[in-house]
């Protein structure tokens, strides 16, 4: 598909086939990629509506080039076109060929002059004659033009300081340096574009939401994909760096504060400090935050070569990967702190020209079955959304550019790299329908590469994978087995051991259960916090890559790689469905605290009574998180206190079950049950999950999700007595 679009007058022929001819010489792939209508294998076709011809192809290309002349002026087709275009939101680029007679209409656009004086290039014709160019006006168009791309091949591969990257990479997460081997998703990306473009324009909708289910890819989408080519347009938009929410969305070390003082380094604000930034961040209002901000759209501005006031300030864009964690019982109080600031700042958006309104577009990431929580969030009621749900499971017809694209970028880059055709057309036949099979070509690929292909040898080292090293892997469907299978004991009891450990790390810690629909969801676990029999095997996770452990703000963190390692691995799925009850339970209590703390600890959201399934959950049942607590200048009803704890018994089972400091506090209250019953009763923490084991199982008594010791206090009464 020709992603070019050369706009001209019939009057301006000659000089519309010199431009082609010398961007062709100058770059031999754009002869398949510059539409002229004119040319016998990319325009207008023998029996054609060439006005429908003309109106489909500037709708599918990239950008759109405008010959500008009197010609040009006289034409109402041209006029149309540049019309079109703009509406279509299309990059533009407006080339002077002849001074204009009259009004220009399209003086918004940077124009790049081809008539100037100066220094003069010919281009020979097919008439014989030549056409005359100006050489720093070509030159201008030839970068911008290779700035424009939005495919793989506009993009260097290696990365200069990373020439061994492999090009295949797993379940690892695209970064922006892999945006020359991200592909099968040029046709969204250039929508997606085209989305912005007009947010920009419109300044109506704040919020860029790429909707997808798990596996799609849209992690990899934002972040190899389209942000790479947002980055390029820096006379439109000037990016931050990207978020991650996590459990401290504005001071973590993917948070807010860090991406806003990354962005102000690399254009040499080294005002304030990170630590005044995160003060901005969590301070009440939001005008030192709007600041900082208005600084770095001046700043972008100012490294243009325009006079000051020609353009408006480059748009804010706010990347946020994997905004459901927004919205998850482990989010934290800055969660809610950030919505309120997004809200602020995207109602303070307007015309960013000569220090106007700020401009500004949140692009996020977010799983279909969270987008409620995001939609019927109260802080963003007043902001207007772009919904891009273009990312559906990956149609078979793009998996081979998936397959054989990366292997050609390597060899492109001088490391030699050949996918047996026979191998291609088996992975193929193995790719069907479904959202993780994206997934799951990638990890098999990336599995490939390093078993049979990332041998070291010098660049003239030509590797070939087959479909002999593809069968002896068991196949795509029992990559995620196989690679696991690799890393447990042969041994049959130590194996048992060895799943034991595992599950007693992924359930609760690593994993948990989506309330809304039951599909099992990652949680980002601490280090700390993982059974210290399990360690060791999760270090083999991460070495494998199908776990991520990072260091944040000194704390080492563990998390799943993708979470179709939830429904591929057997046992996992199996563990996950013995305790989805419980760990729906335990996951709406801790939503029901967190909202009862936001609310000023009203008695109005303390819980009536205990979600628990019928019939009582076997074999028992523990305590572990943050949920219940009753304040100390509270009236609170006998009969509730004595309602609740008896409700609190008849979950918790048998007496065995309970952990050691609970039970110990449930001893007390017995003790102690003639005793006038006290008005209120000290911090209980609640949330009812089952029992690993027969025994209470948990190594830490930190909980899930939350920093704080569990910690229950005993109850207070008026006096002591004796039964």
């Amino acid at each position: 598909m020709p992603r070019i679009f050369l706009s001209h007058s019939r009057r301006d022929n000659r000089q519309a086939i010199a431009l082609r001819q010398w961007l062709i010489e100058q770059n031999p792939p754009l002869a398949e990629e510059i539409y002229l209508d004119l040319d016998a294998d990319t325009g207008i076709q023998g029996g054609q509506r060439w006005k429908e011809a003309l109106r489909q192809a500037s709708s599918r290309c990239e950008a759109v080039i405008c010959l500008l002349s009197p010609n040009w002026e006289d034409s109402p087709e041209c006029r149309t076109e540049y019309r079109f275009a703009e509406y279509l939101n299309k990059r533009i680029f407006t080339v002077l060929i002849a001074p204009l007679a009259g009004d220009d209409p399209t003086r918004e656009w940077q124009q790049i002059d081809l008539c100037s004086a100066g220094s003069v290039t010919n281009i020979a014709v097919d008439d014989g004659g030549f056409v005359n160019f100006s050489s720093e006006g070509l030159h201008r168009l030839r970068q911008g033009i290779i700035g424009s791309g939005i495919a793989a091949d506009s993009f260097g591969w290696p990365p200069a300081d990373d020439p061994r990257r492999a090009p295949y990479r797993g379940w690892e997460p695209l970064e922006a340096a892999d945006a020359a081997i991200f592909f099968g998703r040029d046709a969204e990306i250039l929508r997606g574009l085209d989305a912005l473009r007009r947010m920009r324009r419109t300044k109506v909708e704040t919020v860029f939401a790429i909707l997808g289910p798990s596996g799609t890819g849209k992690s990899s989408f934002l972040r190899a994909g389209l942000l790479p080519r947002v980055i390029r347009d820096d006379r439109e938009f000037v990016v931050l760096d990207i978020v991650r929410p996590q459990s401290s969305v504005l001071t973590g070390d993917t948070g807010l504060a860090r991406a806003i003082h990354a962005a102000r380094s690399r254009l040499d604000l080294t005002d304030p400090t990170l630590g005044a930034i995160k003060q901005a961040c969590t301070a009440a209002g939001v005008g030192a935050l709007e600041a900082l901000l208005r600084e770095i759209q001046h700043a972008a501005s100012a490294r243009l070569l325009v006079e000051k006031g020609e353009l408006p300030l480059p748009t804010v864009v706010l990347p946020v990967d994997q905004a459901e964690e927004l919205f998850s019982v482990d989010a934290g109080p800055e969660a809610q702190r950030f919505l309120d600031l997004i809200a602020a700042l995207g109602t303070a958006s307007g015309d960013a020209t000569n220090g106007g309104g700020l401009g500004l577009i949140v692009a996020l990431t977010i799983r279909t079955d969270r987008y409620v929580a995001l939609q019927t969030a109260p802080q963003l009621s007043a902001l207007h959304t772009i919904v891009f749900d273009e990312l559906k499971p990956m149609p078979r017809t793009q998996f081979k550019e998936v397959i054989t694209g990366p292997a050609e970028r390597a060899t492109q880059g001088g490391y030699p790299l050949l996918i047996d055709e026979a191998l291609v057309n088996q992975l193929l036949e193995d790719c069907t329908e479904g959202a993780d099979t994206l997934p799951l070509l990638a990890l098999t690929l990336a599995r490939l590469y390093e078993d049979y292909a990332d041998t070291g040898a010098g660049n003239a080292t030509v590797r070939t994978l087959t479909l002999a090293h593809y069968e002896s892997m068991g196949g795509m469907r029992s990559v995620v087995g196989s690679e696991i299978d690799k890393l447990l004991s042969g041994d049959s009891r130590t194996r048992a051991a060895e799943y034991r450990s595992l599950r007693s790390a992924f359930v609760p810690w690593l994993t948990t259960v989506n309330p809304e629909n039951d599909q099992p969801v990652r949680r980002l676990a601490r280090w700390a916090d993982l059974p210290e029999d399990s360690r060791p095997l999760i270090e083999k996770f991460v070495r494998a890559r199908l776990l991520m452990r990072d260091d944040r703000a000194g704390e080492i963190t563990v998390e799943v790689a993708l979470e179709s390692l939830l429904r591929q691995w057997d046992e996992l799925a199996v563990w996950l469905s013995d305790a989805r009850e419980q760990l729906k339970a335990a996951d709406s209590l801790g939503t029901a605290a967190h909202a009862w703390r936001s609310n000023d600890r009203d008695d109005a959201w303390l819980l009536q009574e205990l979600d628990s399934p019928k019939p009582r959950p076997s074999p028992a049942t523990v305590i572990f998180a943050s949920a219940f607590r009753v304040s100390a200048t509270t009236s609170m009803p006998r009969r509730n206190v004595r309602t609740r704890t008896r409700k609190l018994r008849g979950d918790c089972g048998k007496r065995k079950s309970w952990p050691p400091r609970s039970w110990l506090l449930l001893k007390r209250r017995r003790a102690s049950k003639h005793r006038p019953m006290p008005r209120c009763y000290g911090s209980v923490r609640v949330c009812c999950v089952p029992c690993w084991r027969s025994r209470w199982s948990w190594p830490s008594s930190r909980l899930p999700g939350s920093s704080q010791p569990f910690r229950p206090r005993t109850a207070r009464t008026r006096r002591p007595t004796t039964r």
